[in-house]
C-alpha cells in the first residue's frame, strides 16, 4: 500500500516592504549603538592615558626626591651647545636627538630623565634604532597616548621627528615678570593645583580649539601649556600635577579664548605657573 504524502504548504517569503522595515530597524539600532560604542572606546582610551599620566607623576616625584627637589628641564633648549643648525626646541628631530646624545647634552630633559623611574626607556635610548623610534611612535608605553591621532605628516612626520603625546608645562618655571627660573618644588605654592604634564595636541584638525588656523599646526611638542593642550579625550584631556596626582578635565575649563588664543583662565585650582599667577 502506498503511503500518501501530505503536501507541504509553500513557505512564505518576506515581502520587499517587510525587508525594508527590517533594514530600517537595523539602521536605527546601529545609529543608537555605534555612538555609544565609540564613546566607550574613547572612555577606555582616556583611562589608559590617565594611567600613563599617573606614571609620569610618580616618576617625577621619585626624580625630585633624588635631586633635592629640582625639576627636570621642559625641553632641550635652543642654544644648547652642539645644537644642530636649524634645531627647534618645539620640534626636535630624531637626528637632533642623536647629536645631543653624542655630545652628552639633554640628559636632564624630562623625556630622558624620568622614564627610568617608571621602568621605561628614555627617548635618547629609543632614538638610536629604527625599532626604538617605531616603539615611541606606535608602541604601548607611557610615551604614547592611546588616543594619539596624527594625520598631519607635514607638520609632524614621525619619520622625521618624535611625535610627542605628552608635554611638560612650558610656563611652570616662569615668574610674574616672564623670566625663567631654575625651579625647585619648595617654590611651588600649591602642588595639587600646579600642572606639570599634559596631553598635547597631536592633530591640527582637533576640536575644540580656540586658536587660529596658523597656530593649529603647532603639534606634538615636548613642552606646552594652554595654547597646545589637547581635547582628544571626550572634548578634554588628562593633566598631571606637581603633587603626583592626575585627573581628566574638559577643554572649556582648562582654556578660555582670549586674543584668538587658548589662554589661562586664572583658576585657583589650576595653576600654569609655580606661584599661581595667571599667564597673560
Amino acid at each position: 500500500m502506498k503511503t500518501l504524502l501530505t503536501p507541504r504548504s509553500p513557505q512564505r517569503a518576506f515581502t520587499l516592504i517587510e525587508l525594508l522595515v527590517v533594514i530600517a530597524i537595523i539602521g536605527v539600532l546601529a545609529s543608537m549603538l555605534l555612538p555609544a560604542l565609540a564613546r566607550a572606546k574613547d572612555k577606555a582610551s582616556s583611562m589608559v592615558c590617565l594611567n600613563n599620566c599617573r606614571q609620569w607623576g610618580l616618576a617625577q616625584t621619585l626624580y625630585l626626591d633624588d635631586y633635592s627637589g629640582w625639576f627636570p628641564q621642559t625641553k632641550i633648549a635652543n642654544g644648547t651647545p652642539s645644537a644642530p643648525v636649524g634645531y627647534s626646541e618645539d620640534a626636535p628631530k630624531w637626528t637632533d636627538l642623536t647629536a645631543f646624545q653624542a655630545a652628552n647634552q639633554g640628559n636632564d630633559a624630562w623625556f630622558n630623565a624620568l622614564p627610568s623611574y617608571a621602568t621605561m626607556p628614555s627617548l635618547f635610548s629609543l632614538t638610536a634604532t629604527a625599532s626604538g623610534q617605531s616603539s615611541f611612535v606606535d608602541g604601548k608605553s607611557i610615551h604614547r597616548c592611546p588616543g594619539f591621532r596624527n594625520q598631519d605628516k607635514v607638520n609632524a612626520d614621525p619619520a622625521v621627528r618624535p611625535p610627542f603625546s605628552y608635554a611638560m608645562n612650558s610656563k611652570g618655571n616662569e615668574d610674574s615678570t616672564g623670566a625663567k627660573i631654575v625651579l625647585n618644588r619648595d617654590a611651588v605654592v600649591s602642588p595639587s593645583a600646579f600642572v606639570l604634564f599634559l596631553d598635547v595636541r597631536t592633530d591640527s584638525t582637533e576640536k575644540p580649539y580656540y586658536g587660529t588656523a596658523a597656530k593649529s599646526v603647532a603639534i606634538c611638542s615636548p613642552h606646552a601649556y594652554t595654547t597646545r593642550v589637547s581635547s582628544r579625550h571626550l572634548l578634554g584631556m588628562n593633566l598631571t600635577f606637581s603633587d603626583g596626582h592626575s585627573a581628566p578635565f574638559k577643554y572649556e575649563k582648562v582654556c578660555v579664548s582670549r586674543n584668538n588664543a587658548p589662554s589661562d583662565p586664572g583658576l585657583g585650582d589650576l595653576h600654569w605657573t609655580f606661584d599661581g599667577h595667571m599667564v597673560p
